[in-house]
Order: structure tokens, then sequence, then C-alpha cells
């Protein structure tokens, strides 16, 4: 089954929550951004994946948005947390995107997390 994986600029990094509690375990948040793992039946044609780009990107930033991600680590000692859900579950925003993508005509896509 194939995997895709789209990226999207957030602004997790500016929210003082999350840079108070990873400084606390000695983070310092620079930047973030969303990571969307697309698992499909099948390979997109073009046509689906201009179809997928466009339900994924925000409306408004475009150039936000890329198939290959859009920060990186800079320097020695710099990192790079990923966070997501368990690969065992699938959450409840995965069953209704699937549901959209269905709508879309994108049948072969089963998982977006």
């Amino acid at each position: 089954m194939p995997m895709l994986h789209f990226y999207r600029v957030a602004d997790l990094h500016t929210s003082a929550s999350l840079t108070s509690r990873a400084s606390e375990i000695g983070f310092e948040v620079l930047a973030s951004e969303v990571c969307f793992n697309i698992e499909a039946t099948a390979e997109l044609s073009v046509a689906d994946q201009t179809k997928l780009q466009y339900l994924l990107q925000e409306t408004f930033e475009p150039h936000n948005f890329s198939v290959k991600p859009l920060i990186s680590a800079q320097g020695d000692g710099d990192s790079i947390l990923e966070v997501a859900p368990r690969q065992q579950f699938t959450s409840a925003w995965s069953t209704n995107a699937v549901s959209i993508c269905s709508a879309m005509g994108l049948v072969q896509i089963t998982r977006i997390e």
C-alpha cells in the first residue's frame, strides 16, 4: 500500500502552554508543521493528488503546503519531535477525512492521520 506524506505550516509553536511544557523538559520549540500521513490502496493520479492537496492545504495560504517537510534541524543538537496517534488506532478525524475523500472520488484513500 502506498504511503503519501504532505506537510502544512502550523502555529503550534506559538502556544504558551506548549512552549512552557517543552521548556520544563529542556526543549525550545522553534517551529511547527502538520504532517499528513496518507494510506492509499493504489497510486494516485496527478488529478487525484491535486484534489487531495486542495483538501489539505489552507485556502488562503497554499504556499504553506508542500510534499516535502517545511522545517528541518538546523545544527548540531537540534532535534525534530514528531507527535502522532498510535499506528493501531484510527482517529475520528481520519474517519471523517476518508469520508470526505470518498465523496470527492478519492476512493483509494483508506486513512489520513
